[in-house]
């Protein structure tokens, strides 16, 4: 028997953990620490492992943009494996990843288990934007060719931009994004800007 070697692509593999340690593991014992040990240098290390309120940047305001690109950079290996194959079969599996990822999402953000709809959230950030995002982007990239993908998405970046820039408000309460989620998603928002 012959052995075949994985298509995994190793660096994304490690990317991933590397995310995932920091996401589960690593900051959640660095602010334990940090609850017994009161040292300036190392509150301001700490500092890194919490999200920016508005303006600047923090390592942790790198984590789900990272989980957005790794689910892009996926999505060239998942569907051109399927080439050649039935549409309808690709098709489920693109909406059922998307299901899931949404489900997951509801049940971990979204206080879906709660079973109490005054706390519940349909849209509550980090999986449903993995999930939406990985939809239209593999729909997109199965179904265009690459300069029709590589348009499609400068055109979308600009296109998004132009509202913010016509309306000029960039403030966290009442920019441009959240008046269309306040609009779209009433009291279903989670709060997170």
């Amino acid at each position: 028997m012959q052995d075949q070697k994985s298509q995994r692509l190793e660096s994304l593999d490690i990317l991933r953990g590397f995310d995932l340690f920091l996401l589960v593991a690593l900051q959640p014992v660095l602010v334990a620490i940090g609850q017994l040990w009161d040292n300036s240098y190392y509150h301001a290390f700490l500092y890194q492992f919490d999200h920016e309120v508005w303006e600047g940047f923090r390592l942790w305001d790198l984590i789900m943009p990272l989980f957005l690109f790794m689910t892009g950079v996926t999505i060239p290996f998942s569907l051109d494996s399927k080439i050649g194959q039935p549409v309808g079969p690709i098709y489920r599996h693109i909406f059922r990843r998307f299901a899931i990822l949404w489900f997951l999402g509801m049940i971990i953000q979204g206080n879906l288990l709660s079973f109490d709809w005054h706390y519940f959230k349909l849209y509550s950030n980090t999986l449903q934007a993995i999930a939406v995002g990985y939809l239209f982007t593999s729909l997109a990239y199965f179904n265009l060719p690459i300069r029709k993908v590589i348009t499609l998405s400068i055109c979308l970046l600009v296109v998004y931009a132009i509202p913010f820039v016509l309306d000029g408000n960039y403030s966290p309460q009442e920019n441009f994004a959240i008046r269309v989620d306040k609009k779209i998603l009433g009291s279903w928002m989670d709060g997170v800007y």
